[in-house]
């Protein structure tokens, strides 16, 4: 039998995308505290990921992007409605964002990360 080619997957997940960006939503009592935790798994964070930021300061686009992954359903927010969307996302204001400054940041890491966060894969 002939052998046309041979690929070689790193994971499994590149037999199904070939890349994509992350979000980690994770639930702390501080800022400081969330930021100590995942650089206890992940040291150097954030040269694959952007700082992380309190529900309150997610711009218009992130918090529709977390909406739609983490309910499945696609939401447009005015600029005016941000505000009730925050509050409704985080009412006791406990919820921390980390996304991935570019596609396909370190799969070992992810897994890790998982460990202590909601991960997002945002394909």
């Amino acid at each position: 039998m002939k052998q046309l080619f041979v690929i070689k997957v790193d994971h499994s997940i590149d037999l199904i995308t070939n890349s994509s960006s992350e979000l980690f939503v994770l639930e702390g009592k501080s800022l400081d505290t969330v930021k100590e935790l995942i650089a206890s798994i992940y040291p150097e964070y954030l040269t694959e990921y952007d700082e992380v930021k309190p529900t309150s300061e997610l711009t218009t686009d992130e918090l529709e992007i977390y909406i739609d992954y983490s309910r499945r359903d696609s939401v447009d927010i005015l600029e005016d409605e941000r505000e009730f969307f925050v509050n409704e996302v985080d009412p006791d204001k406990k919820m921390y964002f980390l996304f991935s400054k570019h596609q396909n940041p370190d799969f070992d890491k992810q897994e890790e990360l998982e460990r202590i966060a909601q991960r997002y894969h945002l394909g």
